[in-house]
């Protein structure tokens, strides 16, 4: 099958439905419309969740490593202690024993 005898077949096709669509009372013209135009919304969401799924993830995965470099980069520098995910610096455990500081409110 040539390229030029797919291009008439698909031209007959497109004319044949146009006739039906022709034949077609009004409501059920605009029923077929309507169904039409949501199967072509579907379709083009489907293409772009398709095309972009890529990007998403690695957009995610980037941002993941990005995170965990940070977090690694503070504690790593950090001049205190870690008690699970809580911070504490040196510098708070030194104010804190101070009770004779005003401004100590405690």
């Amino acid at each position: 099958m040539s390229i030029t005898s797919l291009i008439a077949a698909t031209g007959l096709l497109i004319c044949v439905l146009i006739a039906v669509h022709m034949i077609l009372r009004a409501n059920q013209q605009r029923w077929l419309n309507t169904r039409l135009r949501r199967l072509a919304w579907r379709l083009r969401d489907a293409w772009q969740r398709l095309r972009t799924w890529r990007q998403r993830h690695q957009i995610q995965k980037d941002a993941v490593a990005e995170a965990a470099a940070a977090i690694e980069r503070a504690r790593a520098k950090a001049d205190g202690t870690w008690d699970g995910n809580v911070y504490r610096p040196r510098q708070f455990d030194q104010k804190t024993k101070n009770k004779d500081d005003k401004r100590n409110l405690h």
